[in-house]
């Protein structure tokens, strides 16, 4: 498309503002390479609106009887920064050992949905990696990162700027209140010194809290950032996630959506009305403090719960004098015994809860390995649900995704309801146990969403409150 003239065959006559930023924000390479910042393309784009307004200016001038350009707001989201990078994150028993001294991590929470100060109120993703796993060594240590993507509305690029500045990261093991956080928070951050360290490494502590806040007053209600967070592939700790939309300008409708990737632990989201995402990794473990060689083991007799505490001979029969011991305490203290059960703690499964918050209609979707033991709880609690709903929310399992999948008959009439267990190896075992997945959207509705700031006065209309459990899906 040729550049926007008063002679330009295709101008149109007047533009109504949302029509006319869309007419002009198509047109980034029209513009003059030096109209622009030394940016990549999707920059461009986005700086192209202001560029486009000062056009728009002046094609208001020829007749345009609608509101000025510096009169209209724009929402602006700035590219990914890392803002945490290269901090030492233990997860296993040898970073607690000499010389690393360090404190397990077995909690990291993201995000925060309520307060004026300390609210993202924007995408949370966070990535398990096998490249940040690391060993016990001082070389190669297992590392964490944290990326921030700022977004605002403003007039104008100088104006944007200025006002995410005061968006900042908060990452402090105090959790977060409506307060700036000062000198007196020092103490307390992720990045804490470790002390075996000649080269001034930092360690991240346990039970973190990452947010942002805005260094100010009160921080306005279209200001917040995005979340990235990759952590080690082997880290089995929980993760706490939670974020809201940001629709507080209605021609934008910014949901806040939720994606963890090769999820390795537990975790447990909480969202408004976007779509949470959560996919397990492959070589995902059930029991959260058991070795992969004990789960297996569990695995390999039927995760036979009920008759965990059971030993045998030698030679394969069961012997009476160590029926129903405890394996640390008897059974290994008795040389005619050998241990033939599952030798993890039934309760320390795994747990997978995603819900939407009150009131709201979220998309969640799980993806876990075909053969994981779960069971599966999804539910959408609309009450005025019916089978001729509109839209109909739907809770599914794709039971042909593993290996085996018995659904509860009693929610074979109401679709947007179902209980599954997947497969359970085991005859003897604890109904309802294993992997414990629950995925619940408070209602079921349409829903105005923008995906990109480019879509900020076009948004569709779109059914929210499904839900879905699968394998190989995401």
């Amino acid at each position: 498309m040729a550049p926007f003239t008063p002679d330009a065959p295709d101008a149109p006559d007047a533009i109504p503002p949302a029509v006319a930023y869309r007419y002009f924000a198509a047109l980034p390479d029209a513009l003059s390479s030096d109209m622009l910042p030394p940016t990549r393309r999707s920059d461009a784009m986005k700086y192209t609106r202001f560029a486009a307004l000062s056009i728009l200016s002046f094609g208001l001038s020829l007749g345009c009887d609608s509101v000025t350009a510096n009169e209209q707001n724009l929402p602006l989201d700035e590219e990914w920064v890392t803002v945490i990078d290269n901090v030492i994150f233990p997860y296993t028993q040898d970073f607690v050992k000499k010389p690393y001294e360090t404190n397990l991590v077995n909690t990291l929470n993201i995000g925060r949905r309520t307060g004026s100060n300390l609210v993202n109120r924007g995408h949370v993703e966070v990535i398990y990696s096998k490249e940040f796993n690391g060993k016990a060594d001082p070389n190669n240590m297992p590392n964490i990162k944290v990326e921030m993507r700022r977004f605002t509305t403003a007039h104008d690029d100088n104006d944007a700027k200025a006002q995410m500045e005061k968006t900042k990261l908060y990452a402090f093991t105090a959790a977060p209140s409506d307060k700036v956080p000062d000198e007196s928070y020092e103490d307390k951050r992720c990045e804490q010194p470790w002390v075996p360290s000649p080269d001034n490494y930092t360690v991240w502590p346990d039970g973190c809290f990452l947010t942002v806040y805005y260094d100010g007053l009160t921080q306005p209600l279209r200001d917040g950032a995005d979340l990235r967070v990759t952590v080690p592939a082997a880290w089995r700790g929980k993760l706490n996630i939670n974020t809201s939309d940001n629709i507080q300008d209605t021609p934008y409708p910014r949901r806040s959506n939720v994606t963890v990737t090769d999820l390795a632990g537990s975790v447990e989201v909480e969202f408004d009305e976007g779509v949470a995402n959560i996919r397990l990794a492959d070589d995902f473990l059930e029991v959260t403090n058991c070795t992969a060689e004990d789960i297996q083991t569990c695995r390999d007799v039927g995760w036979n719960l009920a008759d965990a505490m059971s030993c045998s001979t030698a030679e394969g029969k069961d012997d009476p004098t160590c029926l129903g011991l405890d394996k640390e305490a008897d059974c290994a203290a008795n040389e005619n015994c050998v241990w033939n059960g599952c030798p993890c703690k039934s309760d320390n499964f795994a747990t997978i809860k995603v819900s939407s918050s009150s009131n709201r209609s979220g998309n969640i979707t799980v993806d876990m390995p075909p053969g994981i033991w779960a069971t599966a709880r999804l539910q959408n609690q609309d009450s005025a649900l019916s089978p001729a709903s509109d839209p109909g929310c739907t809770a599914k399992v794709e039971c042909g995704d593993f290996t085996s999948c018995d659904i509860d008959a009693a929610g074979s009439e109401m679709p947007w309801e179902i209980v599954a267990e997947l497969n359970d190896l085991g005859d003897d075992n604890i109904a309802g146990s294993g992997v414990q997945i629950t995925a619940v959207s408070a209602t079921c509705g349409y829903v105005e969403v923008a995906e990109d700031p480019e879509d900020w006065d076009n948004g569709e209309v779109v059914a929210r409150g499904n839900i879905n459990l699968c394998s190989g899906c995401l």
